[in-house]
């Protein structure tokens, strides 16, 4: 009796393992239009990236030198300016106050 409740529980158990590898498993052709589709976002993503990168470099192409110079010397200043928000926050919260 015993042992007809083992195997029957074995039983169980064994077609619950092989429905459920079954429902979570893809197919090869559903794999393969995933990754053709990650593949495809990626290219765009690339082809968005250089279009941008090159009409930054347009923009700054038609500038003067004089401009140049001074979007330069902001751009410093504004560096500068957020560079002390990088620091760690205990560091802000533990500094000395003059």
């Amino acid at each position: 009796m015993q042992l007809l409740r083992k195997i029957i529980v074995l039983l169980l158990i064994l077609i619950g393992v092989s429905f459920s590898q079954e429902a979570y498993t893809q197919s090869r052709k559903a794999e393969k239009a995933q990754k053709k589709a990650d593949n495809q976002k990626d290219n765009q993503k690339a082809a968005y990236e250089k279009a941008k990168k090159k009409d930054v470099a347009h923009r700054m192409d038609m500038q003067t030198a004089e401009t140049k110079k001074r979007m330069k010397q902001t751009r410093k200043q504004a560096d500068q300016n957020n560079d002390r928000y990088h620091e760690p926050f205990f560091k802000r919260i533990f500094r000395r106050r003059h």
